[in-house]
């Protein structure tokens, strides 16, 4: 069917259905046409819209609303007998609604039609940004429906008139209700559509009173039924003038000419300002011309009925559906309309009863205070501030520097002005701003006193600029924002103001929102920063409540101005100014708040200082702020992790390649002295890191080489300096050299210590072979069976590997083994095996080159590993090492001990073989009953070495040398007292931190796929730092279970003893008591326990993602809907409770689906809760969790959910469970 046949049929029907409805004409008071479509919301509707138009434009609240939408555009559209038809059908194709015309080719007679249009409070924008930016925050709120007749339609009967022309009189609440509604619209100059500017206009001087005239589009559907016509027009702009001879005419053209130029013409489009004749065409908020006139002339526009809410005197040249009620002066006979009605009574028919709002995150129908209250939220105006406003003192002062940001000021400015706390003063500081920003802040500033600009005469920088506003502001706080980032919320300075009044704090700070240069608003998501101030807290002291040092951006923080000028804070330089001011606001502070909201929305941009090459000027100034941060802290616990921080800061980016070549051309001394004097004044050295709060530790990945580089630039070593940041091989005959040398002075001790951390296995380059001709050292091999002190001990050796070294004893830096990302996690010299077993030289090579650089100084070199007892290959490290003389020394632990701790380990200490069988079925595999043989160990490694070099060492604190580790070790092996030297950081211990809960628990994610190890491994360390110190030492083994290992090693145990310690008694352990009965019964782990494995799952079960190509944006793809969500900052949702079993196994079967996918769920915590309780009836000593990884690995994520669903499915019914 052609377009013009589909026409001509959609406008049969559509004249067809009017002239009908006109001839029945059914006055039916009791026919209710809300109620009527508020009970079929649910129904199935044809629709003459498109589907995108539903999704995401205009009307993308009706989707909403009505649950079942057949779109225009759809195959489906036909398939249900109701119809709801926008807008108006022509006799020419042209102008007819192209959906509507559509949707009608399937209309049957005597099916239900229902014609519709948006209300008059329509949009916090307008229908035309609504479909060009596709937004569907911008989508109308509200429609009025009608099943005989548009409400413009004249000369047809519709509910609305019949409604006014019915016995309806309004109670005394609704008549307060419309009252208080009437003067909220007018008074907060809310409008049909809400995105055009607040301001008051200049007037032409000379004129006593004005009247105003509203243009309408021309042919509109509202005038061409509305009985208006171009002549029409022509006599009410006569009529104006004729009768108004002392006042201004003004004239205001539709804001759709404006909005659609080009498209839509209205009947005053040839106007021009002339006489007493003036056209306003851009667009304006009505109600700021209503404020300047007395009268105001209408065809059929709107804006009448406004007037009248204004409280305007309206003439009517058309016939709208408020003339005829006593209300206008009316130039048309209305024969019609009976009835005398009062603005309330007409406000509340078509506002309140007529129009059925959709707001979104309200309830359907909304009501429409709701829509008042989104609309003033989210429209992109605000109101003037009231003279009230203005004369009150301003609670805050918000200054912004302004250079080369003509392109973004508005924006940034509109969302100071639309706050809604009102008692503010807006300080734009121009720094000589070569653009035309200027002229942008002059023009709001015109608008709103509250703007106060000031020009400086030079450029002087954004930190110098913002000292500026700070002499010039009087608000009682003061808060910055970048010219081209804007406030996330127009309650912002509200929230912030509150909270420091309330608790009487002198800085409160917001959270930091990104988007991409060109991204729309809505893509904002906050910062990975922002996981760090999740919660909102109080910091009173920044000593023992040291995280909140994680906030760098001066401009996400409320400062009290009293504070910063009692204590002269101020920014110290034009540039990379922040740091240093925050720092010195953090510690003059009393108390400190973080909020959890959204603040300030940063957008990155090329053309932004921060993202520009740094130059010798820009490197002095950031010295100079380092500096002054050091002075600040030096002597304090944080002194430390603040130089650690700027360190980070200098290796990365722009600064890298800054220092890089200032340290290339060596000619600069002055940047390189501030470079060392700076540093110099932090404590930062190996032994010093251990001050510094676990809280802070993960801000410093890969610390070793951020401690070596602030030590480098403090003994201002730049070719060391230069190696470590471009992350270059440390040569071998450089750090012997170093190592040997005795240190003059603490400095470069520290340089010492940090470089043995820092320069081992690839991060050292050997030196060229050489020959090796001196007396062979004494190789000692450390077998260190689990939680036998092995790691303290490896972190003491690699600690003061420089000091060993000068007394003989060689802790080599290559062949180490640790867990990326937890360097706490190392298996010592493991490396060395592989090498063994592959008959690989180069390890060897590496330790031979090495001896004959010291020149015969080493007499005995460690190697150190747990990996050693593990794997019995280690033996053949006696081959490896053929001609030299090797001893071997051992700690063993208890076997029943050893065996709970290897256990816990293996299933939640991550480690690299991850167990998730029971420890029963552990206990019985040939692996571990090897393991448990200590004899059968030491006699290979007695048939390789003989008994006398076997030193064997109880891990029994009793039979310690003073009781103390490290004292026995050093005894037992023989070498140089070591009282002396500092001891590793308490931390450094490998300490198992979880209980036997957590450990149950562990086991059944250990059967959950992981993209790679690595992966899994920072599962378990985010969980385990998450748990830290949470979970009892678990005890896994029976007391049963305890009594047979015992029992079973017994001889074996005496013959030890007996060879190895000299001991008649046999006895190797002298501590036989057992624990307390084990089987107690389980306290069970507290949700929020569960809820983190689920969180910690989720982040990192995800594959990662591929580099981004250069150049292109890294802003989420909408289809990645796992990191859209999760970056969101709407990702921390709170779902309803779940009310029955039947809805619990739905949900399960869901989640763990989404598990499976990778896709986010939302659910864990109420489940799990639940599951547990329906559970208990038929499993009572096993969670749903244990029970469902009781089947055992499956490659499909399919068939595993087959069995999640009849499991979970009988645990919700109570039957009994068969899988175990």
């Amino acid at each position: 069917m052609s377009n013009i046949q589909g026409n001509k049929r959609a406008f049969e029907v559509f004249s067809d259905h009017i002239h009908l409805k006109r001839i029945e004409n059914k006055n039916e008071e009791s026919f209710d046409i809300r109620d009527y479509i508020i009970s079929n919301f649910t129904d199935t509707w044809n629709i003459g819209y498109v589907s995108q138009n539903l999704k995401s434009a205009y009307a993308a609240n009706l989707g909403k609303t009505f649950t079942d939408l057949i779109p225009a555009d759809s195959e489906r559209l036909g398939a249900s007998d109701k119809f709801l038809i926008s807008g108006t059908i022509h006799s020419d194709a042209e102008i007819s609604h192209k959906g509507a015309v559509r949707a009608l080719q399937h209309y049957k007679p005597g099916q239900t039609l229902i014609l519709f249009e948006q209300g008059f409070l329509a949009s916090t924008h307008s229908w035309s940004e609504a479909f060009r930016q596709e937004n569907p925050k911008h989508a109308c709120l509200g429609y009025v429906y009608d099943d005989i007749a548009h409400y413009f339609m004249a000369d047809y009967p519709n509910r609305l008139i019949q409604k006014l022309n019915s016995s309806f009189s309004l109670s005394e609440a609704e008549q307060g209700r419309a009252s208080v509604l009437i003067d909220r619209i007018v008074s907060r100059k809310i409008s049909k559509y809400n995105s055009q500017p607040i301001y008051s206009p200049a007037m032409t001087g000379g004129f006593q009173r004005r009247v105003l005239i509203c243009d309408q589009a021309f042919a509109d559907a509202s005038t061409v039924y509305g009985k208006v016509d171009e002549n029409d027009f022509e006599a009410m702009l006569i009529a104006a003038l004729r009768e108004n001879p002392d006042a201004e005419i003004l004239v205001k053209t539709h804001p759709d000419t404006f909005w659609e130029k080009g498209k839509r013409t209205g009947y005053y489009n040839h106007l021009k300002d002339t006489g007493r004749i003036r056209v306003f065409r851009e667009p304006i908020n009505p109600y700021c011309l209503l404020e300047l006139v007395d009268k105001v002339y209408v065809g059929t526009s709107q804006l009448g009925l406004e007037a009248l809410l204004a409280g305007k005197e309206v003439v009517c040249f058309g016939v709208p559906f408020y003339a005829g009620w006593g209300l206008t002066d009316d130039r048309q006979a209305i024969p019609h309309r009976h009835r005398t009605r009062s603005l309330e009574e007409v406000f509340h028919i078509f506002y309140i009863w007529y129009t059925i709002y959709h707001v979104p995150g309200c309830a359907a129908p909304s009501r429409i205070e709701d829509v008042l209250d989104y609309i003033e939220s989210e429209r992109p105006v605000t109101l003037p501030p009231s003279s009230q406003e203005l004369e009150a003192a301003p609670k805050v002062s918000v200054i912004l520097p302004v250079y080369g940001v003509e392109k973004y000021i508005e924006q940034c400015l509109t969302s100071i002005q639309r706050q809604t706390l009102r008692e503010i003063e807006i300080i734009p500081v121009n720094d000589k701003s070569p653009d035309g920003s200027q002229a942008i802040i002059d023009r709001l500033a015109a608008e709103d006193p509250r703007i106060k600009p000031i020009i400086l005469p030079e450029n002087i920088g954004q930190g110098f600029a913002r000292n500026a506003g700070i002499k010039r502001a009087t608000g009682k706080y003061i808060f910055f924002i970048d010219s081209d980032d804007f406030f996330a919320s127009t309650n912002v300075l509200q929230l912030c103001y509150n909270e420091a009044e309330e608790c009487t704090a002198d800085l409160v700070r917001v959270q930091k929102e990104i988007i991409f240069e060109g991204d729309s608003i809505e893509l904002a998501r906050l910062d990975s920063s922002e996981r760090n101030f999740a919660d909102k807290k109080k910091y009173s002291d920044i000593d023992k409540q040291p995280e909140i040092l994680k906030s760098w951006h001066c401009w996400l923080f409320l400062y009290r101005r009293k504070l910063l000028n009692k204590n002269n804070i101020e920014f110290l330089t034009p540039q990379w100014e922040e740091r240093a001011f925050v720092l010195r606001a953090m510690e003059a502070a009393n108390a400190i708040i973080t909020l959890p909201v959204p603040g300030v929305v940063y957008r990155k941009r090329k053309q932004s200082t921060v993202h520009r090459n740094r130059t010798e000027k820009d490197l002095l100034l950031m010295c100079a702020n380092i500096e002054a941060s050091g002075r600040l802290f030096k002597g304090t616990m944080l002194s430390s992790f603040i130089g650690l921080q700027f360190a980070k800061a200098m290796i990365t980016g722009a600064w890298k390649s800054a220092i890089s070549v200032a340290i290339s051309k060596k000619k600069n001394e002055q940047i390189l002295d501030k470079l060392s004097s700076a540093f110099s004044l932090f404590d930062v050295s190996i032994s010093s890191h251990k001050d510094i709060p676990q809280v802070l530790l993960e801000e410093l990945p890969n610390i070793e080489r951020l401690i070596l580089i602030a030590t480098a630039f403090s003994n201002r070593d730049w070719v060391l300096a230069a190696k470590i940041i471009d992350e270059t091989p440390i040569d071998q005959e450089y750090l012997l050299s170093l190592f040997l040398s005795k240190p003059e002075d603490d400095k470069k001790r520290n340089l010492q210590e940090a470089l043995s951390l820092y320069a081992r296995n690839k991060r050292v380059n050997p030196a060229r072979k050489v020959v090796f001709k001196s007396k062979k050292p004494r190789i000692l091999i450390h077998i260190g069976s689990t939680k036998t002190g092995s790691t303290y001990l490896q972190h003491f050796f690699e600690q003061n590997r420089a000091a060993l070294l000068r007394n003989g004893v060689w802790f080599p830096e290559v062949g180490l083994f640790w867990q990326k990302d937890r360097p706490h996690k190392q298996a010592g010299h493991a490396a060395f095996v592989s090498a063994a077993v592959r008959d690989e030289q180069h390890l060897k090579q590496y330790l031979e080159t090495g001896l004959s650089l010291a020149g015969g100084r080493i007499h005995t070199i460690i190697l150190s590993s747990e990996a050693y007892f593990l794997n019995r290959k280690s033996v053949q490290l006696a081959d490896y090492f053929a001609g030299y003389p090797i001893q071997m020394i051992g700690y063993f632990r208890r076997q029943d001990v050893w065996a709970n701790s290897q256990y816990c380990e293996f299933v939640g200490g991550g480690a690299i073989g991850k167990v998730d069988i029971p420890i029963g079925e552990w206990l019985e595999s040939p692996i571990t009953r090897e393991r448990l043989s200590y004899k059968s160990y030491i006699d290979l490694w007695a048939a390789k070495i003989g008994r006398e070099n076997i030193i064997v060492r109880p891990y029994e604190k009793m039979q310690f040398k003073d009781n103390d580790l490290l004292s026995d070790f050093c005894q037992a092996a023989g070498i140089f007292d070591y009282q002396s030297l500092p001891r590793p950081n308490t931390r450094q211990r490998n300490d198992f931190p979880l209980g036997k809960c957590h450990i149950e628990l562990m086991r059944s994610f250990n059967r959950m796929p992981f993209p790679d190890k690595d992966h899994y491994l920072r599962f378990v360390e985010a969980v385990t730092q998450g748990l830290a110190g949470k979970g009892a030492r678990p005890d896994m083994l029976t007391r049963d279970q305890k009594e047979k290992l015992l029992e079973a090693y017994q001889a074996e145990n005496a013959e030890i003893a007996s060879i190895y310690l000299d001991r008649k008694d046999g006895q190797l352990f002298m501590d036989l008591s057992l624990s307390a009965e084990a089987e107690t019964a389980d306290p069970g782990i507290p949700v929020e326990d569960v809820q983190l494995f689920f969180d910690c799952y989720r982040r990192f079960s995800e594959k990662p993602r591929q580099p981004e190509a250069p150049g292109k944006k890294s802003a989420p793809k909408s289809t990645d809907l796992r990191q859209k969500v999760a970056k969101s900052r709407y990702a921390q949702v709170n779902f309803i409770p779940i009310k029955n079993e039947w809805s619990l196994y739905k949900q399960v079967r869901v989640t763990f689906k989404n598990i499976m996918l990778r896709r986010p769920t939302y659910f864990e915590s109420s489940i799990l809760r639940r599951a547990s309780d329906a559970s208990s009836r038929s499993a009572p000593n096993c969670s749903p969790l244990e029970l469902a990884n009781r089947f055992g690995p499956i490659k499909n994520s399919w068939p595993r959910m087959k069995k999640y669903r009849v499991l979970v499915k009988n645990i919700s019914l109570g039957r009994p469970i068969f899988y175990e």
